[in-house]
């Protein structure tokens, strides 16, 4: 697998061929050519070489996987409220109807009233709605009325 660093050397090694092949070039053709023209063209090129090869060293491939890092916005947890439509105490468990109309699974545990584990068939609650084992259910369940 070929590295920046080899692909950096090759670059070098190329650019450092086609000079030595353009000085030779030149120095071909030096009686031809008026000196002051000579001397531009050399110029240019060194420059051009230079900058060319500057570019090609301090050029660094892109990293993969690196992005700007996602900042997560907490949110308050939306809280609803319901009536409760049944709640079974000997198995600990219910369901709440939400303002929308649709059944959400509650159970004793997620009751945070003052101790309270039971909830009672028509009560008003607030809750927030969660994700258990079976599907979405109530936590965080306060008694309003």
């Amino acid at each position: 697998m070929k590295t920046w660093q080899d692909s950096r050397l090759t670059a070098f090694i190329v650019t450092l061929g086609l000079a030595v092949i353009g000085a030779l070039a030149i120095g071909q053709i030096y009686d031809y050519l008026d000196q002051r023209l000579l001397q531009f063209l050399a110029s240019a090129a060194v420059i051009l070489i230079i900058s060319l090869l500057a570019g090609w060293l301090t050029a660094r491939p892109a990293k993969p996987g690196l992005r700007p890092k996602e900042v997560a916005v907490e949110h308050e947890p939306v809280r609803e409220t319901g009536k409760v439509k049944w709640f079974n105490v000997d198995k600990g468990f219910g369901f709440i109807i939400r303002d929308n109309g649709e059944d959400l699974f509650v159970h004793f545990r997620a009751i945070n009233d003052g101790g309270a584990s039971r909830l009672n068939e028509g009560q008003k609650v607030e809750y927030q709605i969660g994700q258990g084992r079976k599907g979405p259910q109530a936590e965080e369940v306060v008694i309003l009325d």
